[in-house]
C-alpha cells in the first residue's frame, strides 16, 4: 500500500505542476526568443539568431528591441496593453504588434505608419501584414528612412492605423546604441541604405 501512495501522490504532484508552472514559450516561427535587456552595452536592442524548421542555428543574426510602452485602441478596446516589435537584419526592418501583450496583431487591411522623433512626423507609408505570425515588412525606401531616424538615437514614437483608425497602434522605440548592435551582427551602418531624401 505504500508503494501505492507514493505513486498516487508523485502523479498528482507531477500533474500539479504541469498545470500551474507557466507556458513562457510563444509560437513557433524561424526566430529563436532569447533575449536580455538588463546591463547590456546595446542598451534595447538585443542580438537573436534565426533558426530553420529544424529548430537549429543558422547563423544569420539579427536585432530585436520590444518597446517601452505600447496602447492599442479598436471597436473591442481603448488603450490596452501593446507590445511594438522592431526587428532588424540585412534584408531591412520588420516591425511586429502584439496586442494584450501576448496576440500578435493581423488584418486583412493594409497598416498605414507615421513615427514621430523630436517633434518632426514623418510617414513610412501602407503595409501589409504578411503571414500569420503578424509580420509588416517596410518596404526598402521606408526601411532606409526608419533605419536612419534610429541611428540617431533617442526615442521615436510609432504611430499605425488600419482603415483610417479603425484600429491604431502606439508604441516607443529607443533608437540608442543601434549602431554599435549592428556592427555586432556585421551590418555595417555606414553602409545602409540612405533615405530618398538625404
Amino acid at each position: 500500500m505504500g508503494i501505492v501512495s507514493f505513486i498516487v501522490t508523485f502523479m498528482l504532484l507531477l500533474v500539479a505542476l504541469l498545470i500551474f508552472i507557466p507556458d513562457d514559450q510563444e509560437s513557433k516561427d524561424t526566430i529563436s526568443t532569447s533575449e536580455v535587456y538588463e546591463n547590456s552595452k546595446y542598451g534595447r536592442w538585443t542580438i537573436h539568431e534565426y533558426v530553420n524548421e529544424f529548430d537549429e542555428h543558422t547563423g544569420e543574426k539579427y536585432l530585436l528591441q520590444k518597446s517601452k510602452d505600447g496602447s492599442f485602441s479598436n471597436s473591442a478596446t481603448t488603450n490596452s496593453e501593446l507590445i511594438g516589435e522592431i526587428l532588424i537584419d540585412d534584408n531591412g526592418i520588420r516591425i511586429r504588434l502584439k496586442e494584450y501583450g501576448s496576440r500578435y496583431a493581423k488584418d486583412e487591411e493594409h497598416i498605414a505608419f507615421k513615427v514621430k522623433r523630436n517633434g518632426e512626423i514623418t510617414d513610412l507609408g501602407s503595409f501589409n501584414w504578411i503571414d500569420n505570425q503578424g509580420y509588416i515588412n517596410l518596404r526598402e525606401e521606408y526601411s532606409a528612412t526608419l533605419l536612419n531616424l534610429l541611428l540617431q538615437g533617442g526615442d521615436i514614437k510609432f504611430y499605425g492605423s488600419v482603415n483610417s483608425g479603425r484600429s491604431t497602434y502606439n508604441f516607443t522605440i529607443d533608437g540608442d546604441h543601434l549602431k554599435e548592435a549592428m556592427s555586432a551582427i556585421g551590418i555595417d551602418a555606414n553602409k545602409a541604405p540612405k533615405a530618398q531624401n538625404e
